[in-house]
């Protein structure tokens, strides 16, 4: 359940951004959710965000979360934000492929996201931690 409601903000977030929306509010908050959005303001992808509480809590979450998307002279920060995996087919690497993804000349100015055993990761934390794991997202910056 927690997987399907990340890969629907993921995606809601992505389309939000394409329509020049300068806010993207989300009515439920996930633990997931909270920690790829601070994994995103800590790579500059997003400016900011905002808890706030819910008056009337419809789902199970009590709060939502408005995610302030960066736009640079009315162009988004990111370019690109592709989800990889999904509920009915997670993508699972090696370290071995994960030492590929980080090749710069094959993917320069990308960002992979992981869900690991210690939590998310980006391909360099992976390579330095020696976790392998599934492939979220990427973005690219």
């Amino acid at each position: 359940m927690q997987f399907a409601r990340l890969s629907n903000f993921l995606s809601t977030l992505l389309k939000n951004s394409k329509q020049f929306k300068p806010t993207y509010t989300c009515n439920y908050l996930t633990k997931s959710i909270l920690l790829n959005t601070k994994l995103l303001l800590y790579y500059n992808i997003i400016n900011g965000y905002t808890i706030q509480q819910q008056l009337f809590p419809r789902i199970r979450s009590r709060y939502i979360i408005k995610i302030h998307l960066k736009y640079i002279k009315e162009s988004l920060c990111f370019r690109d934000l592709r989800i990889f995996s999904k509920i009915s087919r997670p993508c699972l690497m090696t370290l071995k492929d994960i030492k590929k993804l980080t090749k710069k000349s094959v993917y320069p100015n990308y960002i992979f996201v992981f869900s690991t055993s210690s939590g998310l990761l980006t391909a360099s934390e992976c390579l330095q931690q020696r976790k392998a794991g599934i492939l979220l997202y990427r973005v690219s910056i």
